[in-house]
């Protein structure tokens, strides 16, 4: 089976369970680890997509270090995914898209002040937009998987395998849990 699989089928198995929309993202900020949930979006055969706001801190992070690692796991299943590799931001139909699938809430937010800033009573919050097009603000990236890792802790001894991407070809490696 190959991680593409392995993880769609986690996804699909695990729909019942509302985390199981959510995955935890690490970046590296001057030398310092950084990590924050974000929404997985999608699946596609190199990685896995999300939106952010343009204003946050991991924007620029990953301007200036483009590596990161998303690492998911599957309450239910007791599985977990670790995919590492490069990030890239999404441009035009690949953006559209990620925006025409957001909630009108979920858009809302991206009509808000910067995350992360200093909060005032001045500040007025958008609760939902139905804006056909995405602002400046909105931001659509995928993690471009270069390894990934999948931890089994169902079975006893646990599984773990290992998928490394060389060249073009996905090359699997059973591994000590």
């Amino acid at each position: 089976m190959t991680w593409q699989e392995a993880l769609r089928r986690a996804k699909r198995r695990a729909k019942k369970h509302p985390v199981a929309r959510y995955a935890q993202l690490a970046t590296v900020d001057e030398g310092e680890a950084r990590c924050r949930t974000v929404v997985v979006r999608g699946i596609d055969d190199d990685g896995i997509g999300f939106v952010t706001d343009g204003r946050s801190a991991k924007v620029g992070q990953l301007a200036a270090n483009d590596r990161a690692e998303l690492c998911w796991y599957f309450v239910g299943l007791r599985e977990q995914f670790r995919l590492r590799g490069l990030i890239e931001t999404l441009e035009g139909g690949a953006r559209a898209e990620a925006w025409a699938q957001l909630s009108p809430p979920g858009r809302g937010t991206f009509f808000n002040p910067p995350p992360g800033t200093p909060r005032s009573e001045e500040d007025t919050f958008v609760s939902e937009s139905h804006a056909p097009e995405p602002p400046d603000t909105f931001v659509a990236m995928a993690l471009r998987a270069e390894r990934v890792e999948r931890l089994e802790l169902r079975p006893s001894p646990h599984e773990r395998t290992a998928w490394t991407l060389d060249g073009e070809a996905w090359v699997e490696e059973r591994l000590r849990p």
